[in-house]
């Protein structure tokens, strides 16, 4: 996919901090960055974005190739879900399903993840899905109760968790 930038070119273009995962230019490839600036620009959905070598790249993964001298082999998700927060502990090589399992508000209604208001009662059910199969985890009062009962079992079922 990216294998025609290597680690030793990106690195001969850039720097990076992996304290604070900020990229500087070092041999900048426009007129616009100067050596020594901050590379890159912040993406419409929050992730720090960088042209190098004629072509946008998302700053999470070129952290990976300078660190590890390799793309990764799947996604990089960001372990405290800081889109732009680039350092490279906050890193890690996950498959998509691992990456979704960190998120917290569902992708409709702005609902908490495993959570569902029962309209008659006004509780909150917390379920959740492993391999396939819906569990129901019990009522509660309200969402946050409901959405601790779906965290605590997604511990239990899926060590990549956070």
């Amino acid at each position: 996919m990216h294998n025609e930038l290597t680690a030793e070119q990106l690195r001969q273009l850039v720097d990076y901090d992996q304290e604070t995962g900020v990229f500087t230019w070092k041999n900048s490839q426009s007129n616009r960055a100067k050596n020594g600036s901050v590379a890159g620009t912040r993406h419409q959905y929050g992730y720090i974005q960088i042209k190098i070598v004629g072509k946008i790249r998302k700053a999470h993964r070129l952290a990976w190739l300078y660190v590890h001298g390799v793309w990764p082999q799947y996604t990089i998700d960001h372990i405290n879900g800081i889109r732009d927060d680039n350092r490279i502990s906050n890193l890690r090589d996950v498959t998509d399903v691992q990456n979704k399992s960190n998120r917290t508000k569902a992708l409709k209604h702005g609902r908490l993840l495993g959570t569902h208001q029962d309209k008659r009662t006004g509780k909150w059910s917390a379920q959740i899905t492993v391999n396939y199969v819906k569990q129901h985890l019990g009522m509660f009062e309200t969402e946050r109760m409901a959405h601790e009962a779906y965290k605590r079992a997604r511990t239990m079922t899926n060590p990549y968790s956070a």
